[in-house]
């Protein structure tokens, strides 16, 4: 039922990888980064998977664009938990907080890079704390600064907004656009985690698919993936939707509200910390897991 598509030979891709100044970045201790010298090379996505073909299961729309090929773009909006220089004062890089949930999202980071060499596309990341300010929230909602910058002037909270959190939505907003301009349909994963504990309640799901359930590609394609995961490992506890809801504030949200559906599908994948904690097999198996049942999903090996 499926075909084997193309495979695209890597290369640099300028912006992808990148920091808020325009380094190419890598990860360093706790989650922290810094500048190098040479520039991240990502593979491109992968162009060939044809929508009536590879993705027959769940995306044989019979809509306006049945032939659209699909091209997969990853985010992490949440990678690491540097500080900037300019807010040193009011959050010390080496606060206790910048290490938890709270100061970023714990292995979402390598994971993200995991699923991008696997699957050959691209990846847009932050490693800014979203203590200084959370790309994954709308301006306007009360989470988007911490306790650290709510109380700066406004000025200052606009100068945050202006360096650190539209540079980063509006690189990947730009880059779904060209894919749409071309015909094609994007598929749009924000890889994040969650922490195994919150409110004294235990989390026992281990990975989470957030999803809007009236948007039926969407809704196929996690339903699909879901499938794929469990049959790769029985034990793996997977949730639509889980642990916060895929219509909540956050970039896909906002992003279904600029791109038609048949055109952009925004899933967030949430994963549970507690297997980054015990590192070792268990980390490394579930990293393959959604690697491996994500191709699958796709239709290529």
């Amino acid at each position: 039922m499926h075909s084997r598509a193309r495979w695209v030979n890597s290369r640099t891709v300028p912006g992808f990888g990148r920091n808020e100044e325009g380094a190419a970045v890598r990860p360093v201790g706790n989650g922290q980064t810094k500048g190098t010298d040479s520039p991240l090379t990502i593979s491109p996505p992968r162009w060939s998977i044809p929508a009536r073909v590879a993705w027959q299961p769940f995306f044989a729309d019979g809509g306006a664009f049945p032939l659209a090929s699909t091209c997969l773009i990853l985010t992490c909006e949440h990678a690491g938990n540097r500080v900037p220089p300019e807010f040193r004062e009011i959050l010390s890089p080496d606060h206790p907080i910048l290490s938890t949930h709270a100061g970023y999202d714990l292995g979402a980071l390598e994971l993200a890079r995991h699923l991008a060499r696997r699957l050959e596309a691209p990846l847009l990341f932050s490693t800014v704390t979203r203590l200084v300010v959370d790309l994954n929230r709308s301006v306007g909602n009360p989470a988007l600064y911490s306790r650290f910058t709510r109380p700066l002037l406004r000025e200052t909270r606009l100068r945050i907004l202006e360096r650190y959190y539209h540079p980063h939505r509006d690189r990947v907003e730009s880059e779904i656009l060209a894919r749409v301009r071309k015909g094609h349909r994007v598929l749009h994963l924000g890889i994040h985690s969650f922490t195994p504990e919150m409110g004294g309640k235990i989390r026992r799901t281990d990975i989470g698919l957030l999803y809007d359930p009236a948007r039926g590609l969407e809704r196929e394609f996690c339903d699909t993936w879901k499938e794929c995961l469990e049959r790769a490992d029985p034990n793996l506890r997977v949730r639509r939707n889980y642990p916060y809801l895929g219509v909540a504030d956050g970039f896909t949200t906002s992003l279904r509200r600029k791109f038609p559906p048949h055109r952009y599908l925004g899933i967030e994948v949430e994963t549970n910390q507690k297997w980054l904690f015990s590192r070792g097999k268990g980390w490394l198996d579930l990293k393959q897991t959604l690697s491996e049942s994500l191709a699958e999903t796709l239709g290529f090996s």
